[in-house]
């Protein structure tokens, strides 16, 4: 009896940790509705559909709608802790758009301190990133770091987007939401995250550069300039670059 016991015990187990790691993994679902087209969006309805984006970057330059709020407080259990894994790297970036239509997406966690581009998006070109909260992430990056994007590039559009949680960088450009904003343009904003980098860390945004735009705007969350004391650090921007192209900041404000 004891010895069928054990077994028992141990099939129990075992179906348990089966059971974790299919809810730490979700399998990839192409949305049910949408081409990804213009006309007709990807329709984003579950996490599952939010790892089918991160899995396929044929996609990455097709176009979104969220349909409902999302649940991601999972993700510390993805890819053997190191969490979310970004959408948009230095190899393909997203290059598409995203409408949160005014939804969240909650307990988004990234732990890639030796990897650059961490945010939901870790690189965007030329994309447009609107009406999307994230709401209590946990995101750790090297180079390019925000709760919502590491870095725009290219006459990117990021409007009526906010951030709540934590943001930390090891390296350059750390923000809370986006980590540098190069020569695109963000507006009707905000971050209340926590945010500690080490060179160019801002409330807002770690590094605002080439012709970048932030206006209407403003950041709460406490930020710590780790390690470089003194190496730009700013409660909205870490960094206001105004060479070449000059950027600006207008109606814009930090507490």
């Amino acid at each position: 009896m004891l010895k069928k016991n054990l077994v028992l015990g141990m099939m129990l187990i075992m179906l348990l940790a089966m059971s974790t790691s299919v809810m730490a993994q979700p399998a990839p679902n192409v949305p049910a509705s949408g081409d990804g087209s213009p006309a007709d969006p990807y329709q984003i309805e579950t996490i599952n559909n939010i790892v089918w984006i991160t899995q396929n970057t044929a996609e990455w330059s097709k176009h979104y709608i969220q349909m409902v709020n999302i649940d991601a407080s999972l993700t510390p259990n993805w890819d053997g802790g190191a969490g979310f894994s970004p959408i948009g790297n230095s190899t393909t970036k997203f290059t598409g758009s995203y409408d949160g239509q005014n939804h969240t997406i909650d307990g988004l966690f990234i732990n890639r301190s030796g990897t650059n581009y961490n945010g939901f998006f870790g690189y965007t070109y030329g994309a447009t990133v609107q009406n999307l909260g994230l709401t209590n992430v946990n995101i750790t990056g090297h180079e390019y770091t925000g709760g919502l994007i590491g870095r725009t590039y290219s006459s990117c559009t990021v409007s009526n987007c906010y951030t709540t949680g934590s943001v930390t960088g090891t390296n350059y450009d750390t923000g809370g939401l986006v980590g540098q904003n190069n020569g695109s343009a963000i507006s009707n904003s905000y971050s209340t995250a926590t945010v500690i980098g080490v060179i160019n860390t801002g409330g807002l945004v770690g590094r605002n550069q080439n012709g970048g735009t932030i206006s209407t705007c403003y950041s709460t969350g406490a930020v710590t300039n780790n390690a470089h004391a003194g190496k730009s650090v700013g409660g909205l921007i870490g960094c206001h670059q105004n060479e070449g192209n000059p950027s600006t900041v207008s109606n814009c404000y930090s507490t």
